[in-house]
């Protein structure tokens, strides 16, 4: 499916509105009905028409200077910010839209700003503490035999069909995340497979999105520190939010905590379940064997 060319305009107006209707606005000043194009949070990327996420603990007034020198139209703050930015909004006109978090905001936003292409767009997630990658790569690989153009979002690559780099994050940022979903539209890419790290469902990356299929490969001990997750609790309930917003669940059931990961899975409207020897999956491999630099099993389901 291709988007059309009449594509709804956004201005800064609807996303005024969108984030008072979310209950986040708290305040806002020269909204109009300019457009709103793009999205952005880094100051060195900012194209004319973007909405600028102002976030980061060491964010400073200077960054708002470029995003808006670039053509930045709006930018997003929290209030402890306004002293600091309102004279650079009242100086170059743009719009100032005051919010309890940034990161709500840049959840809430974007996909508004790029008219929704995850309506033409099917997304698989792939979450899971091993293995993420290698899934990711062979379920692309499969998607682009089965003859369908596959764009993705991972820790080695990201390719939507018009931008193609090395990554430097698992999962980017929520504006980068539809951005990219958008890229896959515009290029006439039919779907997305993308890596979800448990730091990306914790942080918001992935709010909103909705995904056609989430994947739970697996659950390990990895990832516990101050830095990242403070427990085994807190890593397990961030990757288990991915079932929230899927269509279709898949589990391997050879998980550890195999029972909360499908009593998680259970909110989904499909559960498809696979395993290797596990002849109560939906689908499960038999024999599993190398054979040159190929993998080789039995397929049941």
């Amino acid at each position: 499916m291709h988007h059309s060319d009449s594509a709804t305009v956004t201005t800064v107006d609807t996303l005024a509105k969108l984030l008072d209707v979310c209950g986040v606005l708290r305040a806002s000043e020269q909204v109009d009905e300019r457009a709103v194009t793009g999205c952005s949070f880094d100051s060195r990327a900012v194209s004319a028409g973007d909405v600028f996420f102002c976030k980061g603990a060491a964010f400073k007034p200077a960054f708002l200077s470029m995003a808006l020198d670039a053509g930045a139209v709006a930018f997003v703050c929290e209030e402890s910010l306004v002293e600091s930015l309102e004279p650079l909004a009242k100086e170059s006109g743009a719009a100032m839209l005051v919010v309890d978090s940034v990161r709500t905001a840049m959840a809430l936003l974007p996909p508004e700003v790029y008219d929704r292409p995850d309506h033409d767009v099917k997304i698989v997630g792939i979450t899971g503490t091993k293995g993420k990658t290698t899934a990711a790569f062979m379920l692309q690989s499969i998607i682009k035999a089965a003859g369908e153009s596959c764009g993705m979002i991972g820790s080695v690559s990201t390719d939507d069909g018009i931008e193609c780099y090395e990554s430097t994050n698992t999962t980017p940022e929520a504006p980068e995340v539809w951005r990219h979903i958008a890229n896959c539209r515009t290029s006439g890419r039919q779907s997305m497979v993308m890596e979800v790290s448990s730091q990306a469902l914790k942080y918001q990356r992935v709010e909103n999105l909705p995904f056609d299929v989430a994947c739970f490969l697996n659950i390990g001990r990895d990832h516990i520190s101050p830095i990242e997750h403070p427990t085994f609790e807190d890593y397990f309930e961030s990757k288990l939010r991915i079932f929230d917003q899927a269509k279709t669940a898949v589990v391997n059931l050879g998980t550890e905590e195999v029972d909360r990961v499908l009593e998680a899975a259970s909110t989904a409207e499909r559960l498809v379940t696979v395993g290797v020897e596990h002849p109560e999956a939906s689908l499960w491999a038999s024999d599993v064997r190398m054979a040159g630099f190929s993998i080789e099993f039995n397929l049941h389901g």
